[in-house]
């Protein structure tokens, strides 16, 4: 299977206006949907036969979630789409005060296709490694 990778990652909620509240984020999930709709439509178009995007999203609070939303709804609608979480270490969202974006966060990794995860899963996240993994959390997106 052919498949095209597309990364994305973006803003954070406070800098978008508040919290992750999906209600709230509807309009720019669905903006960011026909985005996605249309950047497939647009590489089909040049003549690739690609049989599947893999749409890689870096699992942070804000634009990442939205676009995990937006990609796993594609993906219920039909569209050859699955979703990548690029996580950092595997308690990023350990200390995340908001319990809905916990939550979220956690339903959006459930369902994607697969979590590439930087850090070992044995390793003891400190306030420094962690800026390294999310660092090599960026350059592998």
């Amino acid at each position: 299977m052919l498949v095209y990778p597309i990364a994305f990652t973006g803003h954070r909620p406070d800098k978008l206006g508040g919290k992750w509240y999906p209600r709230l984020w509807m309009p720019a999930i669905e903006f960011i949907k026909e985005a996605i709709v249309e950047r497939i439509e647009a590489l089909d178009v040049e003549g690739s036969p690609h049989e599947c995007f893999e749409m890689i999203m870096g699992a942070a609070q804000g634009f990442d979630m939205m676009v995990g939303a937006a990609t796993l709804m594609l993906q219920n609608e039909g569209l050859p789409v699955r979703l990548v979480a690029a996580i950092p270490y595997r308690s990023q969202a350990d200390d995340w005060t908001d319990v809905g974006t916990r939550d979220w966060y956690k339903r959006i990794l459930a369902k994607s296709h697969k979590v590439y995860c930087a850090a070992p899963d044995d390793l003891k996240i400190t306030r420094y490694n962690a800026i390294k993994f999310i660092e090599q959390r960026n350059q592998w997106m």
